[in-house]
C-alpha cells in the first residue's frame, strides 16, 4: 500500500518508488541474500529460515526483549541478520529519533548504513543520507508514512557519550560494542529508558571474559540463579490466567479497531473500510491511530499477562555458556552461520589460522577465550587507539624492528611522549611473513634489501620522515649495519633493562622477561596504546602467553610463536622508557 508523503520529507521520484515497493514488498526486497535465507510463510510472506536467525527476528520485534547482544566469529553474518531485523523494527515503533554508534562515525556510517550492500541505505532505500549540524544523519519514511531519522556517532572515546547526552532515543544499533567506551554504553541505554519500545541491540566479536562491557554491562542482565527461579515461579502464576487475559487483550484490541474506523468513517464521510483502503491518506492516519491504540493497548495488559515472564527462555545454546536475563538475550553466529559461504569457502578462511590458536577460537569460533598464561593480561580496550592517526609526531618518533628472514619481519612506527609521562603510542605496523610467503610460492622474497625499502618506505610515510632512530633487534647485525649504511639513525635494542632479579630458586631468569613486565605495567598504567589499525599486532598482545608446563614448575618461558609485535614492542619500551619509575 503506498501512502501520501509528508510534504517537508523531500521525495525525488526514485526515493517515492522505492517506498511504495518496499511497502509493498516488504524490508529486503531489493537485496541478492544468499540461497536459503528466507522462505514464504503461510501469509506469502518471507521470513528468516535459520531457526537461531528467526528467533532473533522475534526478539527484536518483540515489546518485551529490550537488550540484544549478537556476538561470535568474523564474516558469521552477524550484522547481516542484526540489520534485517532492525530495519523491520525501525518501520513499525513509535520513536521518531534512533542512535548508531561505531569505533568513530566514519566506522558507524560504513558497517550499519552500507554493510557490504545490507546496511540500511539498501533495507531502507527510500532514505536519505545528510549532514545536520556537522552529525551524519539517515531520514527515511515509515510504514505508517512517519519521519524517522537515525544518528551516527562515534563511541569509542570515554567523552564520546557527551554528543547525545540528554537525547530521547528509541533505539541504539551498536557494532562493536565491545570496542567502545563503557561509558557509551551505559548512557545509550540510560537515552532509551522513556521509550515505551526500546531496543538496544550490540553486534561485536568477542574478547576475554575480563573485559569491562562483559562485567559492567552484560552481567548485570543476566538473570541470577535466583532471579530464574523467580521467573519461572512468576511464569506458573501468570500462566494460570494467560488464556483468559490473552483473549480479553484481543477483544479489546477488535472493539478499538471498530472504535477508531467508526471515528475516521464519522470524519471523512466515507462508508466503510473499503473506501478507508481505497483512500491513501485516510488509511495511513487509520493505521496510525490503530498501531498507537495497539501499543497502548499492549501495555495496560502487561502487567496481567507477564509477557516477560512467560516467554522467557533461560539460555540459548552457545559455546560462551552466556544466559539471558528477564530483558535480555544473547546470540552467537560463526562463518558456519553464513550462507553466503559454501563448506569450501569457509574451510579457506579457516586455513589461514592456526586452529590450535587464541586467536583461531576468537575470530572463527567466536569464542571468548582468555588465557590463564597471559603475558599481557593487563592489555584492555582502553589501550586500543581509535583516533585518526596523526601526520606529524607529538613527542618522539621511534621505528622499531623485529627481523626474521624465515620468521616475520616486524616494523612498527612509534611516537614516545616524554613531556606526557612517557606515554608510547604505535601508530602502524608492516609485516613479511616469509613462511607464508614461502607457502603460497611468491615471487617477493625476504631479504634485507625488501625490508630496507619498506624501512624508507615507513619513515617518509609520516612527520615529514623525521625521526629519532630506527630501533632494531640486537641480533639482527646484518641488518642493522644495511641501515647504518644507508645513512639511517639506528640503534641495537636492549634486551634486559629493569630492576627484577635475574635469577630465580629455580635457575637464570630469562632476559627478556625484564622488558616483558614492563610492558605489562604499560598497559596497566595507561602509557601504552596501539592503533586498531595494528589488527595483527593486536591478536598477538592478546594471545601471547607463557609456557604452561614450565610455569608450573615455577619457570616464566613466553612460548616462541607469534611474539614478532610483542618483541618489537619490548625492544621499544626496554630501549626509551627503561624504568618503570618514569611511569610513577
Amino acid at each position: 500500500m503506498a501512502y501520501e508523503f509528508e510534504e517537508k520529507y523531500n521525495f525525488t521520484e526514485k526515493r517515492k518508488q522505492l517506498y511504495e515497493e518496499t511497502c509493498e514488498k516488504g524490508i529486503g526486497w531489493n537485496i541478492p541474500y544468499a540461497k536459503g535465507t528466507f522462505k514464504v510463510d503461510k501469509d506469502g510472506k518471507l521470513e528468516l529460515a535459520q531457526p537461531k536467525a528467526k528467533r532473533l527476528f522475534q526478539d527484536v520485534m518483540s515489546k518485551y526483549v529490550k537488550y540484544i547482544t549478537i556476538e561470535g566469529g568474523v564474516r558469521g553474518g552477524k550484522d547481516v541478520y542484526g540489520l534485517y531485523c532492525w530495519a523491520n523494527y525501525l518501520m513499525i515503533c513509535p520513536d521518531s529519533l534512533h542512535l548508531v554508534t561505531g569505533l568513530s562515525s566514519k566506522h558507524a556510517t560504513e558497517t550499519v548504513l552500507d554493510s557490504n550492500g545490507f546496511g540500511l541505505r539498501y533495507l531502507l532505500p527510500h532514505g536519505e543520507e545528510m549532514l545536520v549540524k556537522n552529525i551524519n544523519t539517515y531520514r527515511f519514511l515509515d510504514f505508517y508514512g512517519k519521519i524517522k531519522t537515525i544518528l551516527f556517532y562515534s563511541g569509542a572515546d570515554a567523552d564520546s557519550y557527551n554528543a547525545f547526552h540528554g537525547f530521547t532515543i528509541g533505539s541504539c544499533y551498536v557494532n562493536e560494542a565491545i570496542n567502545q567506551s563503557i561509558k557509551t554504553i551505559l548512557e545509550e541505554k540510560f537515552r532509551t529508558l522513556n521509550s515505551s519500545w526500546f531496543k538496544i541491540i550490540h553486534t561485536q566479536n568477542p574478547q576475554a571474559g575480563t573485559f569491562n562491557y562483559y562485567t559492567e554491562y552484560e552481567e548485570k542482565l543476566i538473570a541470577t540463579p535466583y532471579q530464574v527461579e523467580e521467573i519461572h515461579e512468576k511464569a506458573k502464576k501468570y500462566q494460570k490466567d494467560y488464556v483468559k487475559y490473552r483473549n480479553k487483550r484481543e477483544n479489546k484490541k477488535v472493539e478499538a479497531k471498530k472504535l477508531i474506523l467508526k471515528k475516521v468513517l464519522e470524519l471523512t464521510g466515507l462508508n466503510s473500510m473499503e473506501d478507508v483502503t481505497a483512500n491513501q491518506a485516510v488509511y495511513q492516519k487509520y493505521t496510525l491511530l490503530v498501531r498507537d491504540a495497539m501499543l497502548q493497548i499492549d501495555r495496560s495488559y502487561e502487567e496481567k499477562l507477564g509477557s516477560a515472564y512467560t516467554n522467557f527462555r533461560e539460555y540459548y545454546t552457545n559455546p560462551n555458556n552466556v544466559k539471558n536475563g528477564l530483558y535480555f538475550r544473547y546470540y552467537h553466529f560463526t562463518i558456519d552461520d553464513n550462507l553466503s559461504f559454501n563448506k569450501k569457502d569457509r574451510e579457506d578462511i579457516k586455513s589461514t589460522y592456526d586452529k590450535t590458536s587464541l586467536i583461531y577460537r576468537r575470530n572463527i569460533e567466536g569464542i571468548r577465550a582468555s588465557n590463564d598464561n597471559a603475558i599481557f593480561d593487563t592489555f584492555s580496550p582502553d589501550n586500543i587507539l581509535h583516533d585518526t592517526i596523526p601526520e606529524y609526531s607529538v613527542g618522539d618518533r621511534y621505528i622499531v624492528i623485529d627481523y626474521g628472514l624465515k620468521n616475520a619481519f616486524v616494523c612498527l612506527d612509534c611516537d614516545v611522549n616524554t613531556r606526557e609521562g612517557f606515554v608510547s603510542r604505535i601508530w602502524k605496523e608492516y609485516r613479511f611473513d616469509g613462511r607464508k610467503s614461502e607457502k603460497e610460492n611468491s615471487k617477493v622474497l625476504p631479504t634485507d634489501n625488501l625490508y630496507l625499502n619498506e624501512v624508507k618506505k615507513m619513515i617518509a610515510s609520516r612527520n615529514k620522515g623525521q625521526y629519532l632512530c630506527v630501533i632494531i633487534d640486537p641480533s639482527a647485525t646484518s641488518m642493522f649495519n644495511l641501515l647504518r649504511a644507508n645513512g639511517i639513525a639506528t640503534l641495537k635494542a636492549k634486551n634486559a633493562v629493569g630492576t627484577r632479579n635475574t635469577t630465580t630458586e629455580y635457575g637464570k631468569l630469562d632476559k627478556s622477561l625484564t622488558g616483558i613486565w614492563l610492558v605489562r605495567d604499560g598497559f596497566a598504567r595507561d602509557k601504552i596504546f596501539i592503533h586498531e589499525s595494528c589488527t595483527e599486532g593486536i591478536n598477538e598482545v592478546v594471545g601471547y602467553s607463557l609456557e604452561p608446563n614450565a610455569l608450573a614448575t615455577g619457570i616464566e618461558k613466553p612460548i616462541k610463536v607469534n611474539d614478532h609485535f610483542p618483541d618489537a614492542l619490548r625492544y621499544l619500551i626496554n630501549t626509551v622508557v627503561k624504568d618503570v619509575k618514569r611511569w610513577l
